[in-house]
């Protein structure tokens, strides 16, 4: 979905921190877990947009 730009990497950081206060709701999801794994797949897409511009 980020190849076919769908989306973009800033936007998903803001959406994530819009929800991440209401994560408390789901208790079978870990919230800093799920943090860093989106922290994670920014990073791998930022690290592979900048090799193939």
């Amino acid at each position: 979905m980020y190849k076919q730009k769908l989306f973009d990497l800033e936007k998903l950081r803001e959406c994530f921190e819009a929800i991440e206060p209401e994560l408390i709701r789901f208790p079978a999801l870990n919230p800093d877990v799920l943090k860093n794994r989106i922290e994670e797949f920014i990073q791998r897409c930022d690290s592979t947009s900048e090799e193939n511009p």
